[in-house]
C-alpha cells in the first residue's frame, strides 16, 4: 500500500444529496474486482471507524437499483440517470446513498484501491461512514476498457 496513494486519482466529485462520483486509476492486473471484495473492504473500513457492517443486499429492490443504475453508467456516468432524472429515482423507496466509482479505460480497478479512493473523497467517505445504512448493494458493469462500480446505500428498517 506504499505507493497505493499515487495511484489513485479522484477526476471528479459531484454532489447531490451528499453523494458523489470517483475516477479510479489502478495499475494491477491480477487483482480481482468483485462485489464480495468490495463489500468486504466497505466493512473493514467501518469497523475501523467504530461503526457496524452493513449487509449485501443480492435479492430485492436495492439490487435491483444497484444493476439498473451500473447498466447506465456506459451512457451517463453521473449521479444523473440518461433520462435527466435524479439517482434516487430509480428506486426511491430502497435507495438512500449512492458512490460511483469509474475505472481508467484499460486498466483493472481493485476493491482496496476503489475503497481507498472513495475515503479520500469526503463525499464518497461520508456515505461509506453513515452509520444510519445497514444495507449495501454493490453492481459492477464491465465495457471492453472500462468498469464501472455503483454502491447503493439503504436501511433494513424502512
Amino acid at each position: 500500500m506504499r505507493n497505493v496513494v499515487k495511484m489513485i486519482t479522484i477526476i471528479m466529485t459531484t454532489l447531490w444529496m451528499s453523494m458523489s462520483s470517483v475516477l479510479v486509476y489502478a495499475a494491477e492486473p491480477e487483482d480481482v474486482l468483485s462485489t464480495e471484495a468490495i463489500h468486504a473492504e466497505i466493512n473493514r473500513i467501518r469497523r475501523q471507524n467504530g461503526l457496524s457492517e452493513v449487509t449485501l443486499v443480492t435479492t430485492g429492490d436495492l439490487k435491483t437499483a444497484a444493476d439498473i443504475r451500473a447498466s447506465e453508467m456506459p451512457a451517463n456516468f453521473s449521479h444523473t440517470r440518461p433520462d435527466g432524472t435524479e439517482w434516487y429515482t430509480v428506486a426511491e423507496n430502497a435507495v438512500y446513498g449512492e458512490n460511483l466509482g469509474k475505472s481508467r479505460p484499460g486498466q483493472t480497478m481493485t476493491s482496496e484501491l476503489l475503497v481507498e479512493a472513495w475515503m479520500e473523497s469526503p463525499l464518497h467517505k461520508e456515505v461509506m461512514l453513515d452509520s444510519g445504512y445497514d444495507q449495501i448493494s454493490i453492481s459492477i458493469c464491465r465495457t471492453k476498457d472500462t468498469v464501472y462500480v455503483v454502491s447503493e446505500y439503504g436501511y433494513s428498517y424502512i
